[in-house]
């Protein structure tokens, strides 16, 4: 009978005991919690779970004014609401969809009928999302985590598939299960459900407001913490949640914290005893290992988009790449495990190790190749503020060890089509492009670097760019859009740098060549509409691409060589203060900026509110300066 009170992943069957005169009480610690309660004597099931004290107080006490704005009475869900005969008829709308496309579910076939009754307004509700993800039936939220599973974990992978579900049956623990319905509504959704359930307010409100609580990794609740933390850090960054300063410093705070509880030494043999890893299975350590990577992958992007230096020191890295999740053999001794190498030179035997490991191949040689983006990326930083000697020697030893890479890879990796008769499945394929976007765009920023260093280089560097360029459109050629949300967005950033290089060379390069001229054009055409598939679902390929089109309103007519260096003064990064000042006409930027015939002054009010949202002034009447 005790089985009869436990919640299961999948499946929620709850055991009610009818009342029986005063006798029929909801225990002290579940009325304090404000969960559901089965009311078995001596523990009740949620007590039980949680190995917390079980007391029944015998007299009734008095509810308390009631929090946030009042309700009606039937927006109290009862338990006949849970029971999963109340949605049978809706079996046939409702089987799972591991890649919908926009559109195609409403609100009403994600949530049940108490929902659909009853609009929940979050307006002075701190838990709000708890409350609505509490309203799914079970039905419902195992739909929601396979949604989850199958397109948010694999291009952020936080989670194992086996422990996934074990980590959705602590709900009335912590608040990751909400945090995972949260996002998969918000993804799958209409508009018209976002702006019902509030759902994107709330979790923006999460991000800066839920704090990892525990102090080890030994508290139970701490894995729970960082696992919604780093969702709610990765979910914020694509849909914008405050300014650039404020995600930027979420990030930095995270790595900071993984530094502190030693998630970047988990199998050091040397500190292991020291952060209590010696004390859990392979299982955990490796739920564990995924969240140092996640992290990693953040400190990357909050890098790469504001220019400045990342929080995370390859040197001190002492935790292994996470394994195949293919791979049914849990035991790896510490030969197995592959390291990311501290020193450059190295990376080309690693990335051999990858191609022939235990580990998930597409994910560490992405992370292998990310290596190399990262000092190319800190390459670009100094080359801005230095024009010493040692930097040309380091673009190019960051070539050889580029060109090095390329060739410990494995065979073919870098052809842009699927390998269907070698089995290649859908997410190893895009895993695959976007490592080579990111081989490119290395090539792209040490090119413009070099430039900086000795303009005698530019006519081989420029033209060299406009091949790159090319390759890269290439890759975006074979992507497939009906796989949006299994690629992180965030690879938005080099797509719209690929934009900006593309009109770069529409206004220079292709000065006496119309059939470049045209082909640059229906090009630039293609990777706009690739960021307009992203923004039908993020926030920040939106304001990416608005970025974009006030680019090419704002840069116009013919440019020379050093037009183009002086406008790559202002690329910092895609999010940096200085390249979104340069993109708003402010009279400050007008006034360094004297090409013939560069400024158009075609902007409308839309392009106006990116730069209001960003949270810089707004762009003034450029029709009283015309």
């Amino acid at each position: 009978m005790a089985d009869q009170g436990k919640r299961m992943y999948g499946q929620k069957t709850v055991r009610w005991v009818p009342g029986k005169g005063s006798g029929a009480r909801v225990c002290d610690r579940c009325t304090e919690k404000k969960i559901k309660c089965d009311m078995n004597r001596p523990r009740c099931s949620a007590c039980d779970r949680s190995n917390q004290t079980c007391t029944f107080s015998r007299t009734r006490k008095r509810p308390g004014p009631p929090r946030g704005p009042q309700r009606q009475s039937n927006n109290v869900v009862e338990p006949d609401c849970f029971n999963e005969s109340s949605s049978t008829s809706n079996d046939s709308r409702t089987a799972p969809i591991l890649h919908p496309s926009p559109g195609v579910f409403t609100p009403s076939s994600f949530l049940d009928s108490a929902t659909q009754a009853t609009r929940i307004d979050a307006q002075g509700t701190a838990d709000f999302l708890d409350l609505h993800c509490s309203l799914f039936h079970s039905k419902r939220r195992s739909e929601l985590a396979q949604f989850f599973i199958s397109t948010v974990n694999v291009c952020f992978p936080l989670f194992q598939h086996d422990t996934f579900s074990k980590s959705l049956e602590i709900e009335h623990i912590h608040h990751l299960p909400s945090v995972v319905y949260g996002i998969s509504a918000g993804l799958i959704g209409s508009l018209s459900m976002r702006a019902e359930a509030n759902i994107d307010n709330e979790l923006g409100q999460w991000v800066h407001t839920k704090q990892i609580k525990a102090d080890s990794i030994i508290d139970p609740k701490a894995l729970y913490e960082w696992q919604a933390a780093c969702l709610l850090a990765w979910y914020g960054l694509h849909q914008r949640f405050g300014t650039e300063d404020e995600m930027h410093m979420v990030v930095t705070t995270l790595a900071r914290k993984a530094y502190y509880f030693g998630l970047h030494q988990i199998d050091s043999p040397g500190n292991r005893s020291c952060y209590g890893w010696d004390l859990l299975d392979e299982s955990r350590l490796e739920d564990w290992r995924r969240v140092w990577w996640c992290v990693y992958i953040l400190d990357s992007y909050s890098s790469f988009s504001t220019a400045t230096p990342t929080q995370v020191e390859a040197e001190s890295i002492q935790t292994a790449l996470p394994l195949d999740p293919t791979d049914t053999d849990s035991k790896r001794s510490q030969s197995t495990k592959i390291f990311l190498p501290s020193k450059l030179e190295d990376l080309p035997a690693v990335t051999q190790n990858i191609g022939k490991g235990l580990v998930d191949k597409g994910f560490g040689l992405h992370m292998a190749v990310n290596t190399l983006l990262k000092a190319a990326i800190k390459i670009h930083r100094l080359s801005k503020q230095s024009s010493g000697a040692y930097i040309s020697e380091r673009i190019s030893a960051l070539e050889d060890h580029l060109s090095a890479l390329q060739l410990s890879l494995p065979p073919y990796y870098m052809r842009p089509i699927s390998d269907i008769i070698g089995g290649e499945q859908l997410p190893g394929f895009n895993s695959r492009l976007q490592t080579q976007l990111k081989v490119h765009s290395i090539r792209l920023i040490l090119g413009f670097s070099d430039i900086r260093m000795d303009m005698s280089h530019w006519q081989s560097r420029w033209q060299e760019s406009l091949e790159i360029c090319y390759r890269m459109f290439e890759v975006i050629q074979h992507w497939d859009s009906q796989s949006i949300l299994t690629v992180d967005p965030a690879i938005c950033f080099i797509v719209a740098s690929l934009f900006v290089m593309l009109h770069l060379h529409s206004l220079s390069s292709a000065n006496s060549n119309g059939v470049l001229l045209a082909q640059l054009t229906r090009r630039k055409e293609v990777v706009r509409l690739f960021l307009q598939n992203y923004a039908s679902y993020w926030k920040l390929p939106r304001f990416l691409l608005d970025c974009c089109t006030t680019f090419t309103h704002k840069v116009s007519g013919s440019l020379s060589a050093e037009d183009i260096v002086r406008i790559s003064d202002h690329l910092q990064g895609p999010l940096h203060q200085k390249w979104l000042s340069f993109l708003s006409p402010s009279p400050e930027t007008l006034d360094t900026l004297d090409f013939d015939n560069l400024m158009h002054f075609g902007l409308d009010a839309s392009i106006q509110d990116i730069f209001s949202f960003h949270g810089s002034e707004s762009i003034p009447n450029l029709a009283d300066n015309s």
